[in-house]
C-alpha cells in the first residue's frame, strides 16, 4: 500500500533536480565535492602559477635589503660635515681608499669616475652622491684636495671624507664590516669595499673588489632610483619582487 502523500514527494524532487543548473547536478555526481572546493583549488592553482611567473620571469628586478648603514659622520676634504642623515632622499656610494696604502693599493676608483661622468651626461639629475672615505685623511686637507684633483672629482657629486681614527673604526670597521690596518711606516692595508645605501639609510649592495664595473654600478643605481620613486601600485610590485627574491643575477655574487 502506497504511504499518502509519496507521489507528491517524488514528484516534487524531480523537479528540483530538473531546475538545478548542469554544473550544479555533475559537481554533485564527483564523490560529493562541493562546487566551492573545487573552485577555491583553481584560484589557488591561478595564484601559485601568477607567483611561479613572476618569480622566473622578474618583470621588475631589486637589489636586496641588506642591512642598516652605521651612522656616517665625516668631515669632507673642504672642512664640511658629511653626514648620512642629513643626506636623506639621495642615494650614496661609499667607497674605502687612503692616500699612502700597502700594495697591491686598488680601491676600484675608476668605477666612481664613470658613475660620475654619467651623471654630468644624465638629461635629468639623479639623487646619488658619490663619498671616498680616506682612512688615513685627518688632519691633512691639503693632501686630501690634492687627492680630489688627481682623481677628478666634481664636487657636486663626487666628495672626499676623513674622520678621526675612531670614528673610522666605527664607520668603516664595525658598521661596513671593511678590513684594514696600518703597518710601522703608517701605510694602510685594507680590503677594497664599495657600499651602496639606499635613500631610507639600507645598504643594498657591497662590492668587496677592486675590479669594480662601471656599468654594473651605474645599473644598480638606477634599480634603487627606481624604486626609489614608485608609489601606489608600483610600490606593490615592488614589494613582491622583494618578496620574490626578484635579484639581477650578478647581484646573488657580490659581496665578500
Amino acid at each position: 500500500m502506497s504511504h499518502p502523500g509519496a507521489g507528491a514527494v517524488v514528484t516534487a524532487n524531480a523537479s528540483m533536480q530538473a531546475a538545478a543548473p548542469p554544473t550544479t547536478r555533475r559537481a554533485a555526481q564527483h564523490a560529493g565535492v562541493p562546487a566551492g572546493v573545487t573552485a577555491g583549488a583553481v584560484c589557488v592553482l591561478v595564484l601559485v602559477c601568477a607567483s611561479l611567473a613572476f618569480a622566473i620571469f622578474r618583470p621588475v628586478q631589486v637589489l636586496p635589503l641588506l642591512h642598516p648603514a652605521p651612522p656616517v659622520t665625516l668631515l669632507g676634504a673642504d672642512g664640511a660635515p658629511i653626514a648620512l642623515a642629513r643626506l636623506g632622499g639621495t642615494i650614496v656610494v661609499f667607497q674605502v681608499s687612503a692616500l699612502r696604502c700597502a700594495p697591491p693599493c686598488a680601491d676600484g676608483h675608476e668605477a666612481l669616475r664613470a658613475v660620475q661622468q654619467r651623471l654630468a651626461a644624465a638629461s635629468r639629475p639623479v639623487p646619488v652622491r658619490l663619498v671616498t672615505v680616506v682612512l688615513d685623511g685627518d688632519g691633512r686637507p691639503q693632501a686630501l684636495g690634492a687627492r680630489r684633483t688627481a682623481l677628478g672629482a666634481d664636487s657636486r657629486w663626487w666628495q672626499l671624507a676623513t674622520g678621526d681614527a675612531t670614528q673610522l673604526k666605527n664607520i668603516v670597521g664595525a658598521g661596513f664590516g671593511v678590513y684594514y690596518t696600518q703597518d710601522r711606516d703608517g701605510r694602510i692595508a685594507f680590503d677594497p669595499a664599495t657600499i651602496l645605501v639606499d635613500e631610507r639609510g639600507i645598504v643594498r649592495a657591497d662590492y668587496r673588489t677592486a675590479a669594480l664595473s662601471g656599468g654594473l654600478l651605474w645599473r644598480d643605481i638606477g634599480l634603487v632610483a627606481r624604486e626609489a620613486v614608485s608609489r601606489g601600485a608600483g610600490r606593490m610590485l615592488y614589494g613582491a619582487a622583494h618578496l620574490f627574491l626578484c635579484y639581477p643575477r650578478s647581484a646573488l655574487n657580490i659581496g665578500g
